[in-house]
């Protein structure tokens, strides 16, 4: 999602996103959220500003596998 404008001397831009996917194990997931800002401001002829801003917020939840090769199959057999 996504929004822009402004005039000749001064643009806007402003977006966001989110992802959210599930894991192969139940319990397991990643989420991500997103913002973006961006702005520019022309002072005069030869002088112009801007600015950029992005913020990420995101979780990884995934299972404790254990240090051995059984771990993941002992995770599975464990999950309700």
């Amino acid at each position: 999602m996504s929004a822009s404008g402004g005039s000749e001397k001064a643009r806007y831009s402003l977006s966001g996103s989110y992802f959210q996917q599930d894991g192969t194990l139940i319990g397991s997931q990643f989420e991500r959220f997103t913002v973006r800002a961006n702005g520019d401001l022309q002072l005069n002829k030869y002088v112009k500003v801007g600015n950029s801003l992005a913020i990420t917020h995101q979780e990884d939840r995934q299972l404790n596998t254990g240090n051995d090769a059984f771990g993941v199959l002992n995770n599975v057999l464990q999950t309700p």
